[in-house]
């Protein structure tokens, strides 16, 4: 069920998250006009990186995706 809160979404900042882009892209917009369930996704992939690196790394690959609206695979 969507609906359903996760303990994980607990240490998820999705303000954090929206400040990081309005850095790298100038906007939040695009993160904030995305589906509800895509947009847990995109934090997900971003807050479960161990290292600042790969955060790095996902939040670029997160904004080249967020144009087509998908969900993407992280290794």
């Amino acid at each position: 069920m969507w609906n359903r809160k996760d303990d994980r979404e607990d240490l998820i900042d999705v303000d954090g998250l929206r400040k990081l882009l309005k850095v790298r892209t100038g906007d939040a917009r695009e993160f904030d006009s995305l589906s509800e369930s895509l947009r847990r996704h995109y934090l997900m992939v971003y807050y479960s990186a161990k290292t600042e690196e790969t955060r790095n790394k996902r939040l670029d690959m997160m904004i080249r995706y967020m144009k087509t609206r998908k969900r993407f695979m992280w290794s």
